[in-house]
């Protein structure tokens, strides 16, 4: 009787042991599972917005190209296009289902709201095309702050520009906050969320201030405009400076989104880099200034043209086989491949369909519109 209750006492510590050990086994792999899903990610970011009053607008065909090829060489980031009507995707759901991208409508706080009321134009531009320029870091600032999972970087792109090799241009190092091509190039910035918070807080008090104060940043980081556009820019500035004068304040300048953010490269204490401070870029990297940077204006005018006679190279892509992986050079022989290319102009979005629907999936083409006219008129 001693010997079976010592047995029975035993056994019984032995399952309680082992109880045990499933219980903290359990634990781990949950705790693991759950570090591997909040592991930090690295974001592409696309935002769109219409004309004011173009209540017709809807997503146009170079954004959907450049959601779709930041698709084909980000295979594993996640992508959120940001619009201002989520009415304007609605016959898009299926192209952004298959891609798999995220689509949130933007939200207007409180600094989106201050920023339309103490915003002061020095520009050429539509006065709302310019302030949604600005508003839009605002709303990524928004989005990435109510995100509950943890974000690595945020890649942000402008609509017409189409990203190509896979993991290019570089992530951020660890000890950097931000980068911009060069000084000014706001159409292609990676920043942390910290970073991304910064900019949003210099942007939204920069007009904030005394007149005195807002002219000499536009003198300094404002961009100089032809002769004949000088009364123009001058009557804008009047408008809310009356005492500004050529004279005594120097030729206006042209200030947008791309002088904001210079200045704020500036004066932030983060640290930040430019990936070509000396603006004297190759060829290579210009593309991702725009094609007529790289070449001439008329580029994507001429059929017969470099543009349309790229070396496209498909490479093996052996994460994600179902989706192509692209390796585009301007020459056989160019020593670089392009990073992307940056379709800035009404003739050069023009291009876009007749250089790039051949370069998708069968299955993509069909959710292009241009894409699928261009099989009509080629059938």
């Amino acid at each position: 009787t001693f010997v079976c209750a010592v047995v029975v006492c035993y056994l019984s510590n032995f399952v309680s042991l082992l109880e045990n050990t499933k219980c903290i086994n359990l634990k781990a792999n949950e705790e693991k599972h759950s570090t591997e899903k909040r592991e930090k990610q690295n974001w592409i970011a696309m935002t769109n917005f219409a004309l004011l009053n173009d209540v017709s607008s809807s997503i146009g065909n170079s954004h959907l190209f450049g959601l779709i090829f930041a698709r084909y060489s980000n295979p594993e980031s996640p992508i959120v296009l940001i619009v201002d009507d989520i009415e304007r995707t609605r016959d898009f759901q299926h192209f952004f289902l298959t891609l798999n991208i995220q689509v949130e409508e933007m939200v207007n706080d409180t600094r989106t709201e201050k920023l339309s009321e103490i915003y002061k134009s020095s520009s050429v531009n539509d006065h709302y095309f310019e302030i949604m320029c600005m508003k839009r870091f605002l709303m990524l600032d928004y989005f990435f702050t109510q995100l509950d999972s943890p974000v690595e970087s945020v890649a942000h792109i402008d609509s017409d520009l189409i990203l190509l090799s896979k993991n290019k241009p570089p992530y951020l190092s660890p000890d950097l906050h931000a980068w911009a091509p060069y000084p000014g190039a706001s159409y292609f910035t990676r920043f942390t969320p910290l970073a991304l918070n910064d900019l949003s807080s210099y942007i939204a008090g920069f007009y904030n201030r005394d007149s005195f104060s807002i002219l000499k940043d536009l003198q300094k980081y404002g961009h100089g405009m032809k002769i004949e556009m000088h009364e123009r820019l001058t009557r804008r500035i009047q408008e809310w400076e009356p005492r500004y004068n050529i004279t005594m304040n120097g030729p206006p300048k042209q200030f947008s989104d791309m002088a904001l953010l210079q200045g704020w490269f500036d004066h932030t204490n983060l640290s930040t880099e430019y990936l070509f401070p000396s603006q004297t870029l190759p060829a290579e990297y210009t593309m991702l200034v725009g094609p007529r940077q790289t070449f001439d204006r008329k580029v994507c005018q001429n059929e017969e043209g470099k543009i349309f006679n790229l070396n496209w190279r498909s490479q093996n892509n052996t994460t994600f086989s179902n989706l192509p992986n692209y390796e585009v050079r301007i020459t056989p022989q160019s020593r670089i491949p392009l990073w992307g290319i940056h379709f800035q102009g009404s003739e050069c979005k023009a291009t876009m369909c007749k250089i790039l629907c051949c370069r998708l999936l069968p299955l993509h083409q069909k959710l292009i519109p241009c894409c699928e006219k261009l099989q009509e008129i080629q059938r």
